[in-house]
Parts: C-alpha cells; sequence; structure tokens
C-alpha cells in the first residue's frame, strides 16, 4: 500500500468517526410535538397541519408493502408561508437546514382512522453546516 493511499485511508476515518458525534450535537429533537401546534427553530416556524396519508402496517406478518405515513407541514419563515408533505424518516428542506420526522408516537390502528390528538409527533432539526468565509480570513 502506497503511503499516499495510507494517508487518506487515514484521513478518511478520522473524519468519518468525527462526522457523527457534530452532526449529533447540532441537531435540535423536538418531540411530543401535536397537530397544529406552532414551533419555533430559529428562522422558521413550522406546524403539523394534516395527515396526508397514514399507510402504516398493523401486522407485519400480514402486511405486502412498507410502512409509509406523510404529514402536511406548514412552514412559516421570512420568505413567507409555504406547506411542505413531510415523509415519516424522510428529510426535508427547511430555512436554515433540514427537518425530518421521524417517529408520530402512536401505532397503527385497524380500526379505522387515528384522532389528531392522539399524535405525538417528533422531529428533527439538522442545521446546514456554518459557512467558511474566504481564504485567508
Amino acid at each position: 500500500m502506497s503511503i499516499l493511499r495510507a494517508a487518506i485511508l487515514a484521513a478518511f476515518a478520522l473524519f468519518a468517526a468525527s462526522t457523527p458525534a457534530q452532526a449529533k450535537a447540532q441537531q435540535q429533537v423536538f418531540s411530543g410535538v401535536s397537530f397544529f401546534e406552532r414551533t419555533n427553530i430559529g428562522a422558521v416556524d413550522f406546524a403539523a397541519a394534516n395527515i396526508f396519508y397514514d399507510e402504516r402496517c398493523v401486522d407485519p406478518e400480514f402486511c405486502f408493502s412498507s410502512d409509509q405515513m406523510a404529514i402536511s407541514v406548514i412552514l412559516l419563515s421570512e420568505n413567507g408561508l409555504a406547506e411542505r408533505i413531510m415523509r415519516l424518516g424522510d428529510r426535508v428542506r427547511v430555512p436554515g437546514g433540514t427537518l425530518a420526522l421521524i417517529s408520530v408516537g402512536t401505532p397503527p390502528s385497524d380500526r379505522g382512522a387515528i384522532q389528531l390528538d392522539r399524535y405525538s409527533l417528533t422531529f428533527v432539526f439538522t442545521p446546514d453546516p456554518p459557512r467558511r468565509g474566504p481564504r485567508g480570513s
């Protein structure tokens, strides 16, 4: 193995080992969020407004598709008002970073619709990395 290749692999291993801890330190977790509850994340306020669809499986043994759920979220920032559809587990770009819906806090039901007040949503906000100034500053 060449010295250059060994140095690159060592640098990559060091970067990979340090990145998750740095990312976790920057993330903000918002748990227990109710529908229509206004929550602030720095440059933007957001509120979960509605369930777009809830296709989570009640019994994985009889489930023929993957668990899927999406909600609509209203965003209010200096850019104005916007609506985004957020799927469970996916990240959505918002002013200043990304927002992810990671839990809905209630199991799926085989008895029809779940009342909105039974959901206890958990979001994770990951801020954009700080911008670096021009070189030499």
